[in-house]
């Protein structure tokens, strides 16, 4: 029902232009130019765990089809302030390897013509440039595969026989996850601690030491901003009681070593995400630019993630998987 609603805001109807501060892998595209080609337009930003999921998938299309006659557009619309920087989307391309046409929509100004609300969203475009296909999220890979090849006349054998890869449909999970969390003042529903603060004051807190699930608690010195919370001074503390199997935090610092500790003990090798380095029997992250960081991975289950922070660390949200 959700999709067929979606879906009717722009099914038929020309698809407007993309207006981008900047354009990378590309010169400056116009949708009224590319009649005669299939667009794929992928609206999404590069520290969001979602989009981050769908990349493959864009990736292997583009090399499939882009000779065939598909262009695919990445409109990067940025959800936090670090990412309105050309240059660090820039840096996310080349560490993703994209290789097709990314607008950087800094200003928002292609997310408000198309009137979005979502990461990822994917829109399809036809020859005359009309957009016949639309889907929020992640998942309908096959889908949205098989929408491609009709599109562009590809012949296929069977109903099943699409030419990329990627292994099997993820399947949605009845496992519960914990949603996700935001860390700044203007989308978080409030600490544990119960403390609140000015944008921007610096508040001391206590570790209550017992805390509800889903709820983020803090210890020592911090500061709390629109978009993220940031620790003070001397060494303290984020607690958060979890369930998931995976845990990404999306965090900023010109070279903090925070050490990340799971129900109390340094994580284990099968525990320890991909950002995550063991030294000396203990388990950090070393954090040097903003980006989602990959703390905790392996088992579903609901367990307690710590994380013990130097100055000037600033974590701005918390995606589970």
């Amino acid at each position: 029902m959700f999709e067929r609603l979606l879906s009717q805001g722009w099914m038929g109807k020309q698809a407007p232009e993309i207006d981008a501060v900047a354009w990378l892998n590309s010169k400056p595209l116009k949708i009224s130019q590319l009649k005669g080609k299939v667009v794929l337009i992928d609206f999404w930003t590069y520290s969001c765990v979602n989009c981050q999921r769908t990349l493959p998938y864009l990736k292997q299309w583009h090399q499939q089809y882009s000779k065939k006659g598909l262009v695919i557009i990445g409109v990067h619309t940025p959800e936090f302030d670090f990412e309105k920087d050309a240059e660090n989307v820039r840096s996310a391309v080349k560490k993703y390897n994209i290789a097709y046409p990314v607008a950087v929509d800094s200003e928002y100004k292609t997310w408000y013509r198309y009137k979005n609300r979502w990461w990822p969203r994917k829109l399809l475009v036809d020859r005359k440039g009309v957009i016949v296909y639309d889907h929020a999220g992640e998942g309908a890979y096959g889908e949205t595969e098989g929408k491609i090849v009709e599109l562009l006349g590809i012949k296929r054998k069977t109903k099943d026989d699409l030419p990329a890869k990627l292994g099997s449909e993820p399947r949605p999970s009845a496992l519960k996850i914990t949603p996700e969390l935001y860390c700044g003042l203007l989308r978080n529903p409030g600490l544990g601690n119960g403390i609140v603060c000015m944008p921007g004051d610096c508040g001391s807190y206590a570790d209550p030491k017992h805390h509800r699930n889903d709820t983020i608690y803090l210890d020592g010195d911090w500061s709390q901003h629109d978009e993220f919370l940031q620790h003070e001074k001397k060494k303290g503390h984020l607690t958060l009681k979890f369930t998931a199997s995976e845990v990404n935090a999306v965090m900023d610092s010109s070279k903090a070593k925070a050490e990340i500790l799971l129900n109390d003990k340094p994580l284990k090798k099968e525990e320890a995400g991909d950002d995550v380095v063991t030294e000396g029997g203990k388990s950090f992250v070393v954090v040097t630019h903003p980006d989602m960081y990959n703390l905790v991975k392996g088992n579903h289950g609901t367990r307690e993630i710590k994380i013990v922070t130097e100055d000037g660390l600033k974590i701005f949200a918390f995606t589970f998987g």
